[in-house]
């Protein structure tokens, strides 16, 4: 909050003008959050020689990160997605199928009257439809499944970054955290996630 107050106080001195940002910075800027308490990140557009990314919180971290910083560590690790697409797997949470109790009811009446003579063959194929569709709408469906493949196929098939990708980060990242250690986690729409090995031996600068 601190470092909020003295940027507005610096930017009421300079008549309060604003530089726009690249496409890329404001991109990123709206997938930023703070790993501690969730919250988005702040963007201070001059703190000393340079920019500076802080949590609204005042959430403490290793390391304060530049666009420069910022914007290299996320390459890095896209490039760590290109080269090992194995890391954007995930553990499946998908159960299997169980049938309700109103499910197993219908399937037991439905038994019930294939024994009995009399009934009609539409009544009993109607109630055989009615219990496939309930038994459809209880299968479970990981959408992630898809995302993974279609995520770790688009990955296999492309070269190594020099830079970053506006329709890359904006299509396949969900949401980027500034660890408290100083680290960067990328979190992909599937939900993978994907830890920068990027750390400086600083804490203010």
């Amino acid at each position: 909050k601190a470092d909020f107050e003295l940027a507005t106080k610096r930017k009421s001195k300079m008549g309060g003008t604003q530089t726009e940002l690249p496409a890329i910075t404001t991109l990123i800027k709206s997938k930023m959050v703070c790993a501690q308490c969730g919250r988005k990140m702040g963007r201070i557009n001059k703190w000393r020689s340079r920019e500076k990314w802080v949590c609204p919180n005042s959430c403490k971290v290793d390391m304060y990160y530049g666009d420069k910083e910022l914007l290299g560590v996320t390459l890095a690790v896209l490039n760590q997605a290109i080269q090992s697409p194995g890391m954007l797997a995930t553990v499946s949470s998908s159960r299997e199928y169980e049938p309700t109790l109103e499910i197993t009811r219908q399937e037991k009446e439905i038994e019930r009257m294939m024994e009995q003579t009399g009934i009609e063959f539409g009544v009993i194929s109607k109630m055989a439809l009615q219990c496939v569709v309930r038994k459809y709408e209880c299968c479970p469906y990981d959408k992630s499944l898809a995302l993974t493949e279609a995520l770790m196929e688009k990955f296999s098939s492309m070269p190594m970054l020099s830079e970053l990708d506006n329709n890359l980060v904006r299509t396949t990242i969900k949401r980027i955290s500034i660890n408290r250690d100083g680290t960067l986690t990328v979190e992909f729409i599937n939900g993978a996630e994907i830890t920068s090995q990027y750390r400086k031996e600083n804490t203010n600068e």
